[in-house]
């Protein structure tokens, strides 16, 4: 069977981040301050050069973005070199934040290879989408 492609982004309504008492009274329910990207098995440079065109423009509307590695694989170098330019953009638009979650293995040493994550914390390396999903609540609410 071949490698799952296919490169998911889209925003995460704050609802499905934050509980309804947190919202508050006046929230609106399509307000989305966090993105998701969800790399497939493989990350190629093309794969990568996709979800840069498409991230650039999603910086621009997200607080944060959380990078689900969870289900990769493997990272080429250019793809890696292209993901760590993502999060160097991210990172300096302040107070911008990228979380990611699922990062092991070769996918880990070919993204240190490249530099970039030490622009993060290690709050913001996570196991599962679950804790990430707490940690982007956390930064909503001020936590962090």
């Amino acid at each position: 069977m071949e490698p799952r492609e296919i490169i998911i982004s889209t925003p995460l309504l704050d609802s499905a981040i934050l509980d309804e008492s947190e919202l508050g009274p006046d929230a609106d329910e399509f307000s989305a301050r966090a993105g998701m990207v969800k790399f497939p098995e493989e990350v190629t440079e093309e794969s990568a050069r996709e979800v840069s065109r498409v991230l650039r423009t999603d910086i621009r509307g997200h607080q944060m973005v959380i990078f689900d590695l969870s289900e990769t694989l493997r990272v080429d170098d250019s793809a890696a070199i292209i993901i760590s330019e993502l999060v160097g953009l991210a990172t300096r638009r302040l107070p911008y934040k990228v979380i990611v979650c699922g990062l092991s293995g070769e996918v880990e040493k070919s993204m240190n290879n490249h530099g970039q994550w030490d622009r993060l914390t290690r709050d913001n390396f996570v196991a599962d989408l679950g804790a990430a999903k707490k940690r982007a609540r956390d930064i909503l609410l001020g936590r962090d």
